[in-house]
C-alpha cells in the first residue's frame, strides 16, 4: 500500500491505495494546520492507521509515504527549509515522525511541487502550477523534472513584489503577490462591499453571481499573471495550472491570469499555452503526494533486485 499525507495550511488529507490512481480510501479533515503542525502530523498518522486498517482486512502491507508540506523543502528525502513566515514548522522532523511510526520509505515535498507532479500530463515537456491558498506557491516541471532551484526554494512566488507602492506584507516588503492575490487577500478587498466573509462565502457569493466577488476574483488572477508573464515569457510552457481550497471555484481566477499573461507576454511565445484550473481539483498536491510515494516504492524495489 502507498499513502499520501497533504498537511495544508487548514487541512490534513490523507490517501492510501495500491498505487496512484487506484485509492481505496482517503479522509479531508478542516484544521488548524499553522498553529500546531506537530499535532496536525500526529493527526495525520492516526488517521493513516485507521484507514490502513480498514483496506484488504489490515493485512496489505504499506511500503512508502509521501507529506506534502506548505514549506520549501531541500530534495524529496531532505528537511523543511527555515523561512521567517511561518515559524511553527522549523525544527520538525517529518520524515522522522512517519519513519518511526511505520518503518517504511518516506518522502516529503513542497505541495505546489507535489501538484505540479500531478498536473504535469504523460507527454507534457513544461508545466508551471500556481496554489492559491492561505499564501501562493508555485511548483515547475521542465523536460519531465522538478525544478528545484539551488536552495531550493524555485517557485515561491508568494513575495515576489508586483505592485511596488502596494500594502505592506509580512516580510517586510510592500505590494507582495500575497498580498493581491491570495485568499486573505481576496477576503479583504471584498470587505467594503460585503463586510467580514469567509473562505467558505466565495463560493456561494460566486454561484449566485456576484459581480464583486467575480471582480476580485479575476483582480487576483491577474496580480498571478504579471508574476508569472516572466515565467511564461522565459520557459515558454504548455501548461499553467491554478489551484487552490475546495470551497473556491477557479473560473475567475484562470481567466484573470490568462488575460494579464497574454497582455504581457508576445503571441507567438504563448499561442500554445493551455491557463486552465487544476484537473485534480483541491486534491492535486494529495495525487502528487501519492505519486511520488508510487516512485520511491519502485526505486527500492529497483535497488533491492539489484
Amino acid at each position: 500500500m502507498l499513502c499520501g499525507i497533504d498537511l495544508g495550511h487548514h487541512h490534513v488529507a490523507v490517501a492510501v491505495g495500491c498505487s496512484a490512481t487506484d485509492v481505496a480510501a482517503h479522509e479531508w479533515l478542516p484544521m488548524d494546520v499553522d498553529s500546531d503542525p506537530a499535532a496536525a502530523l500526529s493527526t495525520a498518522l492516526s488517521v493513516t492507521s485507521r484507514l490502513l486498517a480498514g483496506v484488504g482486512d489490515g493485512e496489505l502491507p504499506l511500503i512508502a509515504v509521501t507529506v506534502v508540506v506548505p514549506q520549501p523543502v531541500t530534495d524529496a528525502d531532505g528537511d523543511l527549509i527555515a523561512t521567517p513566515f511561518l515559524h511553527s514548522w522549523h525544527g520538525l522532523d517529518v520524515p522522522g515522525r512517519v519513519r518511526a511510526a511505520f518503518g517504511v520509505s518516506t518522502a516529503i515535498e513542497n505541495d505546489a511541487n507535489a501538484a505540479a507532479i500531478a498536473e504535469s500530463g504523460v507527454g507534457t515537456k513544461t508545466t508551471v502550477f500556481v496554489k492559491v491558498s492561505t499564501g501562493l506557491g508555485a511548483g515547475l516541471v521542465v523536460g519531465g523534472g522538478l525544478v528545484r532551484g539551488y536552495g531550493g526554494q524555485a517557485g515561491e512566488i508568494g513575495h515576489l513584489v508586483v505592485k511596488a507602492d502596494g500594502q505592506l506584507c509580512g516580510c517586510g516588503n510592500r505590494g507582495c503577490l500575497e498580498t493581491l492575490a491570495s485568499v486573505p487577500a481576496i477576503l479583504r478587498a471584498l470587505q467594503p462591499v460585503h463586510g467580514q466573509i469567509l473562505e467558505s462565502d466565495l463560493n456561494r457569493l460566486l454561484a449566485d453571481g456576484d459581480t464583486a466577488c467575480a471582480r476580485a476574483m479575476r483582480d487576483a488572477g491577474e496580480a498571478i499573471g504579471t508574476a508569472l508573464a516572466p515565467v511564461v515569457a522565459a520557459l515558454q510552457p504548455e501548461d499553467v495550472v491554478i489551484g487552490g481550497p475546495r470551497e473556491i471555484p477557479m473560473e475567475h481566477l484562470v481567466t484573470g491570469v490568462r488575460s494579464r499573461v497574454e497582455s504581457l507576454v508576445h503571441p507567438q511565445v504563448i499561442q500554445h499555452l493551455s491557463v486552465r484550473a487544476a484537473s485534480h481539483g483541491p486534491l492535486a498536491s494529495l495525487v502528487g503526494a501519492l505519486q511520488i510515494a508510487e516512485r520511491t516504492a519502485r526505486e527500492r524495489n529497483r535497488r533491492s533486485t539489484r
